[in-house]
């Protein structure tokens, strides 16, 4: 048989021994469980836990299916821990411990679950199918239902971010009255020298190409 694991954390804004007091009451049971599954208690726990102390119910974990549950308060250590046992229900095992600690704003509350499935390979495929998700609906359920009676924890809140403003550039407005110039700038034609005008002749000697008179 294989043991599947459930365990879940949640934070509310009360006293260690306030959660005590609610949760290790069974009668309160129905007030955090899903109206689908028709929490009924059928053997009422007396008003004081200890352990060995048993409780019974009748639960419809599918339309048309009615089941017995008996669970047993099987270790209690006030106000931090307590162990349930189911004795009679509808898995081989189910061992569920609830943990209490204080926490700065108020409780914190862990579930740990381990339980196993009945029917070997059939409950398996059971289990992989529909159970494992009805779990998860149900302690869904319950986190939500005890954040609407107590309240939930204060989340911090996303801190603001900062949107780059540009300075304002200090570059004047142009005047729109300038005329555009093009870059680069182009070169102006040359004047035509006019014909009529007498060019400067001009004798090319090897003092201009050489730098020097050439040796005698």
């Amino acid at each position: 048989m294989k043991l599947e694991r459930i365990q879940t954390i949640q934070r509310l804004p009360i006293s260690v021994e306030g959660a005590w007091d609610f949760f290790t009451s069974p009668q309160n049971l129905s007030l955090i469980t899903p109206p689908w599954l028709d929490f009924r208690l059928s053997i009422s726990p007396p008003e004081y836990m200890h352990p060995g102390t048993i409780y019974g119910a009748q639960i419809r974990p599918f339309p048309g299916i009615s089941m017995q549950i008996v669970t047993e308060f099987s270790h209690i250590r006030a106000p931090s821990l307590f162990i349930t046992q189911q004795r009679v229900g509808p898995f081989k095992i189910w061992h569920h411990e609830h943990h209490f600690r204080e926490h700065k704003e108020g409780v914190e509350i862990e579930d740990i679950v381990l339980y196993g499935v009945p029917f070997g390979i059939v409950g398996t495929f059971l289990h992989d199918l529909v159970i494992r998700k009805r779990l998860h609906e149900i302690f869904t359920y319950r986190a939500r239902a005890l954040e609407q009676r107590f309240g939930a924890m204060n989340r911090p809140k996303p801190a603001p971010q900062k949107i780059p403003v540009s300075a304002p550039s200090t570059k004047a407005a142009p005047n729109k009255g300038a005329l555009k110039q093009s870059y680069p700038p182009k070169k102006q034609a040359a004047k035509p020298t006019p014909s009529n005008a007498p060019s400067e002749q001009r004798t090319i000697t090897l003092d201009d190409i050489f730098g020097g008179t050439p040796d005698e």
